[in-house]
């Protein structure tokens, strides 16, 4: 009997690969057993957790119908410390390797001595044009072939030797054939059928269901775990429609590269998940040694603590919700948020959608939600502090980095308020849309792009948002908006004046108090033996709007010291002042950290410059 078209392809297939396929954690027909063996299970995946580091939280359930030994496919790639088995009955679960039936259509590589051994063939050997009849004999493997061969060519042999990837065919003239690469053989036909199953031993785990709560209803066991090969990635499209009102739509591309699976349901997670153990298997798995098993947690244990683990938390950033450099967002803190802004806090966030079936290699896409929100459209541009904690001016050109990497790493490695204030600022006007996240779910890390109708106006990305939270999203830098920000200090006749403080702190805290010392302006103080100048500097930021339509520009501006409110210029209206660090957690530094922030609306062709000073004691 030949086998049909799409049979002989199956079996072409198999005949190209030199490792049987791992068969996905399924169910798997029942085949020919003795007692002692576990009966086969069948199982239904119920939910898939996705996270969007590509790790996914996966519910299974299997129904024994009582007491018993029952085998299921193990789930090889579950992550250590999260293989659970729940059940209603009294279960034990062991890891095993069992000889099971598998379909020739789940295999991809054929052992031909052992999986056609006796049967007849119709074959073209290597080197020839015209098909033979052949039966696969049945050869030793433990002797080898004493002369190299041609692996794409046939060889008449006078005895049945065969090495380990070869195959001995007898031909009908009686003589045997050696083909050292059974791949080579062309149009390959069964004339007396194919075994329907074919035994190939699998890492199991078999279930000994010792008592069942009801024996007429059995059992009904959960198995849970993570495991890697399921992520989701999310997308934005924002749609301006109209000068006020924007709708944004959240689509998530869910991939899978596990294994397949139908109508189970799926939820997207969102948040920063802290998973130390990601790359050590479970020592369930029959396929993890002892020694690989060490390894791994030896080197999940040198980088697993939050604490340490500084490369994992920068890698962990991009598929996660972590706002770590790029251009994010920069919406400032607003101490004054109402009740209506504040979500339910949930920093690792579910969201169901329904079920889904896949397919291993699929991939979908699919909306997750739409709505309206009212925007803002701003020039948004931040100005970093030139100086530190000490008063002395941070020289950027002769560190060789630009002032944006300047800042974030001062502000990562002195830590306090400020590393959060610092870093993901717009060193440079961008064009910025300013809304409330109108989902009833948060807006988590992902690109988006805008439109205004068919004009494309800018990609960038969003980042992790509450429910009313603001956010921003940049579209492109503002080259018609420019800007100039500069600074003097100010000179004083009284220079090179000292005065000497006492000694004890209670004077140093009161001089030191974030309050102007205009009588000490331009005079050096003796603070604990420490001198200090008290130094004034008068700055300018100047914007012209190149635009012929009117733009509202978000300036900030960050300076250590204080400010002297009687120096604003200009401003459209008193500006905000943040602090970004405090003496609790900066100890008795001489200078607070500060920032200014402003909105300013600029006429066509307008031209303005903002003028204030600040006070800071320079460390001499």
């Amino acid at each position: 009997m030949k086998l049909n078209a799409t049979y002989s392809s199956l079996l072409k297939r198999a005949l190209f690969s030199a490792v049987a396929l791992v068969a996905a954690f399924a169910s798997f027909p029942c085949f020919a057993q003795n007692a002692s063996e576990p009966t086969p299970l069948s199982g239904k995946i119920e939910s898939i957790g996705v996270f969007k580091n590509g790790i996914a939280v996966v519910r299974e359930r299997f129904d024994a119908p009582g007491v018993g030994r029952f085998a299921i496919e193990a789930p090889l790639s579950a992550i250590h410390g999260s293989f659970f088995v729940q059940s209603d009955a009294v279960v034990d679960a062991t890891s095993t390797n069992l000889e099971r039936a598998v379909n020739l259509s789940e295999i991809e590589s054929i052992d031909w001595t052992k999986d056609f051994q006796g049967r007849k063939l119709q074959v073209v050997l290597p080197n020839e044009t015209e098909p033979q009849i052949v039966r696969i004999v049945a050869s030793p493997t433990s002797q080898n072939v004493s002369n190299p061969i041609d692996p794409y060519s046939a060889r008449i042999v006078p005895s049945p030797n065969a090495s380990a990837n070869g195959v001995l065919l007898e031909c009908e003239d009686g003589k045997v054939v050696w083909v050292a690469n059974p791949s080579a053989m062309q149009n390959v036909v069964l004339l007396d059928g194919a075994p329907e199953n074919f035994k190939r031993v699998k890492p199991s785990l078999v279930f000994d269901v010792q008592k069942t709560s009801d024996q007429s209803k059995g059992a009904t066991i959960w198995v849970s775990y993570l495991t890697r090969g399921v992520t989701w990635a999310p997308q934005y499209r924002v749609d301006l429609l109209d000068d006020k009102t924007l709708k944004i739509e959240q689509n998530a591309i869910l991939i899978n590269e596990w294994r397949d699976f139908s109508d189970a349901a799926i939820r997207l997670y969102s948040g920063f998940p802290q998973i130390p153990l990601q790359s050590s298997t479970s020592p369930m798995s029959p396929a993890v040694g002892l020694q690989e098993f060490f390894a791994s947690l030896n080197g999940a244990s040198a980088g697993g603590s939050y604490r340490r683990n500084e490369g994992y938390m920068t890698q962990m950033a991009i598929t996660s919700n972590s706002a770590m450099g790029g251009m994010a967002r920069d919406v400032g803190f607003d101490e004054n948020a109402s009740e209506s802004s504040i979500g339910d806090g949930v920093d690792i966030f579910a969201q169901d959608i329904g079920t889904k079936s896949l397919k291993k290699g699929d991939r979908i896409l699919f909306t997750v939600g739409k709505a309206e929100a009212t925007y803002r459209k701003t020039v948004n541009w931040n100005i970093f502090d030139a100086h530190d904690v000490n008063g002395r001016l941070v020289d950027f050109n002769a560190r060789g980095i630009n002032s944006e990497a300047t800042n974030n790493h001062y502000a990562q490695t002195t830590g306090g308020e400020a590393s959060l204030e610092y870093s993901n600022r717009f060193p440079e006007p961008w064009d910025v849309l300013s809304f409330d996240n109108p989902f009833d779910f948060p807006i988590t890390t992902g690109p988006a792009v805008a439109y205004a109708g068919e004009r494309f106006l800018g990609q960038n990305s969003l980042f992790w948002t509450n429910p009313k939270e603001k956010t921003v999203l940049p579209l492109t830098k503002a080259l018609s908006v420019r800007v100039r920000s500069v600074e003097n200090e100010r000179m004083f006749d009284s220079q090179n004046e000292q005065h000497n403080l006492a000694n004890p702190s209670s004077q140093t805290k009161a001089f030191l108090y974030p309050e102007l010392k205009k009588d000490y302006w331009g005079k050096t103080v003796n603070i604990n033996g420490s001198l200090y100048r008290v130094a004034v500097y008068d700055a300018e930021i100047t914007l012209t709007n190149q635009r012929a339509e009117e733009t509202r520009a978000l300036v900030s501006r960050q300076f250590t010291g204080v400010l002297d409110p009687e120096s604003l210029q200009n401003f459209d209206s008193d500006p905000t002042i943040i602090r970004l660090s405090s003496y609790y957690n900066r100890g008795w530094l001489p200078n607070l950290q500060h920032e200014m922030q402003t909105e300013i609306t600029l006429k066509p062709g307008e031209t303005r410059t903002l003028k204030f000073s600040y006070q800071v004691y320079i460390l001499l």
